[in-house]
């Protein structure tokens, strides 16, 4: 069975202000590849969910860090295998510079 991904509403809406941010009139292809680039780091997540290094204030889960912005998730059945690893909950997407409650 494959893998799912779910989003929160808090991640849901990181990735919106993102889409907005890089989809302003007058952003150019350097934008779009930024926007580009943090679609890919989330069908990486999916992907490999166990790749990613641990946060270190919430031991439950992962983080990747892709055009400045944290994607923090957590992969249900973490086995430490990314071929038997469950699926994966995107809790949050940070902007650069966020006052975060993660550090990564």
């Amino acid at each position: 069975m494959p893998r799912k991904l779910m989003v929160t509403l808090e991640a849901r809406r990181g990735l919106e202000d993102a889409r907005l941010r890089f989809t302003q009139p007058g952003n150019g292809p350097a934008a779009r590849a930024k926007l580009r680039n943090l679609r890919v780091a989330a069908e990486r997540i999916l992907a490999s969910p166990c790749t990613c290094r641990r946060s270190p204030d919430h031991a439950e889960c992962h983080y990747v860090i892709c055009e400045g912005y944290l994607f923090l998730y957590e992969v249900s059945r973490d086995t430490g295998s990314n071929a038997t690893a469950g699926d994966v909950t995107l809790l949050a997407v940070y902007p650069p510079g966020f006052g975060r409650r993660v550090r990564p």
